[in-house]
């Protein structure tokens, strides 16, 4: 497997042709399993292209995005960012500034300044739709230096952002569809 992610974390975003996702020969297979779930996967994501990806239910689209984002246990590119944004809000028991910022890339300034967007500072006083804009702006600091991958998003799409789309249904922006 090798996965090639031309991606920094800066404060500033990156410009669109400093953010790429190339993944060649992909596999990936649960433990006990016989079956590959992913075999031989090529995938090549251009700087600030969306590509949906559309399947039916087990097709496998949710494992790719977990694999490519480590959460099965290994990160398989050694540099750039991944960032995951799941179907429902995914928050941390924890202060909001290390939900909106979980792997401290950012100054403290920076996440400061999300965090004041909010009416309290703990995750389990917000309301749903302030749980979601965690999520999104999240995705806003880091899809400015990343891929974001969306399973099953809102209406609240990075604009700018290099994207990987997972839906049942296509009714997505996006210059690829598979």
């Amino acid at each position: 497997m090798t996965v090639e992610a031309k991606r920094l974390v800066t404060e500033k975003p990156l410009s669109a042709e400093q953010r790429s996702l190339t993944v060649s020969n992909l596999t990936f297979r649960y433990e006990n399993t016989a079956e590959d779930i992913l075999a031989q996967l090529d995938l090549r994501i251009a700087p600030g292209e969306k590509v949906m990806i559309r399947g039916k239910t087990g097709a496998g689209k949710t494992t790719l995005f977990k694999v490519l984002t480590g959460l099965y246990g290994c990160r398989p590119f050694s540099r750039g960012f991944v960032s995951f944004s799941p179907q429902k809000p995914l928050l941390l028991p924890a202060p909001l500034e290390e939900n909106l910022d979980p792997y401290r890339l950012f100054p403290a300034e920076v996440v400061q300044d999300y965090a004041r967007r909010f009416s309290a500072n703990e995750v389990g006083r917000l309301s749903y739709s302030e749980q979601l804009r965690v999520n999104m702006y999240r995705d806003e600091l880091y899809g400015r230096n990343g891929v974001i991958i969306y399973d099953e998003p809102g209406e609240d799409i990075c604009k700018d952002a290099t994207c990987l789309i997972v839906s049942h249904h296509g009714v997505y922006e996006a210059n690829r569809r598979y």
